[in-house]
């Protein structure tokens, strides 16, 4: 018997029956060539109409269409209670920064948004024990239906409270709070460079977060100058006088194989960047230094605008470019995230630096862009 699949998965709602097969020949009687391809269950089975019958029964498998379609239901269940408990992991994340709001900022609003957190808690608890109750008979394809828009207003629920959270930690914590909810949302909405950025900023390199980051990446230039290269001092000093009114500060070069480098080849604006200039590149060898808009994500939040120069082949045609920037806020932007960063950064909370990512992609990787 070969295995049975239905829809992707090997069936468990397979039935043992038994074929007869007629051995046909100038003797077979009549009521073995009428049993012939007859299919029966194993209590079903007829016995040998007469003696010598020279007929078999052969074993088969059958898909039980109705059994297999409960036991896809039940996989299905045990999908959406995964991402139920999956949801339960996220409250507590959220209930642990809900708490120590309360505890250091003791805001009234966070008390609000607690209870709020509650509720939506009692309503996943409730939601798993449904979803454990159900048998054979109560499953339906409208349940798991019902099921997964339950589970989408509760992910919806917690986005909105996590947002809410955001705002209040903005307008209430203390830096320390602060710090921790921007390595939560860091982590939260998969955004581990921007994370990383802002914690170097806050911890003023110090960190051990911030160095094992660092190391794990790059390297610390203490001074401009530790750099070696004219060209690129001159223009980080510029950058540097222009973003934040120094021309000294200490920065970080993040190697190619870098997280942040991996990311930035990947992002949509410098792939269309370097697909529109494909021509140029292979005729000229090099194109102009521009600027890269980063919209969303954890690119926005590690760099946002950034400059990209030295954008040039080498001799086996890999792409070889340097992403510059400065981290630092603006106090005057609307978005209260940077408004507050750029509050913390006047009062010398956090410190502003800059950032240099390798770019060093082989042929065949940016040819297809």
């Amino acid at each position: 018997m070969g295995n049975l699949v239905l829809k992707g998965h090997i069936s468990y709602a397979t039935k043992r029956k038994y074929k007869w097969v007629a051995e046909f020949g100038k003797n077979t009687c009549e009521k073995c060539a009428a049993l012939h391809g007859q299919e029966f269950d194993e209590d079903e089975v007829p016995y040998w109409p007469h003696p010598n019958c020279r007929c078999k029964v052969e074993e088969i498998s059958v898909v039980d269409e109705i059994e297999s379609e409960i036991n896809e239901y039940k996989e299905e269940l045990q999908q959406l209670k995964l991402q139920a408990n999956e949801l339960l992991g996220d409250t507590r994340v959220l209930r642990k920064q809900i708490e120590k709001l309360i505890k250091e900022a003791h805001s009234k609003e966070a008390n609000s948004l607690e209870g709020r957190l509650t509720r939506l808690e009692y309503e996943v608890y409730k939601l798993i024990d449904k979803i454990e109750s159900f048998t054979c008979d109560t499953i339906d394809k409208f349940v798991i239906q019902k099921i997964d828009q339950q589970i989408d207003i509760i992910k919806k629920e917690v986005s909105n409270i996590y947002k809410n959270l955001e705002s209040i930690v903005i307008k209430y914590a203390p830096k320390p709070v602060f710090d921790k909810a921007v390595q939560v949302y860091g982590k939260y909405q998969n955004q581990p460079d921007g994370a990383a950025f802002y914690e170097i900023a806050a911890s003023k390199f110090s960190s051990s977060a911030a160095k094992e980051y660092i190391n794990k990446n790059g390297r610390i230039y203490e001074k401009v100058s530790d750099l070696n290269n004219r060209n690129l001092e001159l223009f980080i000093r510029e950058k540097l006088l222009k973003q934040i009114g120094t021309s000294e500060s200490r920065g970080v070069l993040y190697n190619e194989h870098s997280s942040v480098s991996k990311a930035i080849t990947r992002e949509n604006s410098f792939r269309i960047l370097i697909s529109h200039k494909k021509e140029e590149l292979l005729n000229n060898r090099r194109i102009e230094d521009t600027r890269l808009s980063f919209e969303q994500g954890n690119l926005r939040n590690a760099y946002h605008y950034a400059d990209i120069i030295n954008i040039k082949l080498d001799s086996k045609d890999n792409l070889y470019a340097l992403v510059v920037d400065t981290y630092d806020f603006n106090k005057f932007e609307d978005n209260p995230l940077v408004k507050k960063g750029g509050e913390y950064q006047d009062k010398g909370k956090l410190e502003p630096y800059y950032n240099i990512a390798i770019l060093k992609i082989p042929k065949e990787q940016w040819i297809n862009y």
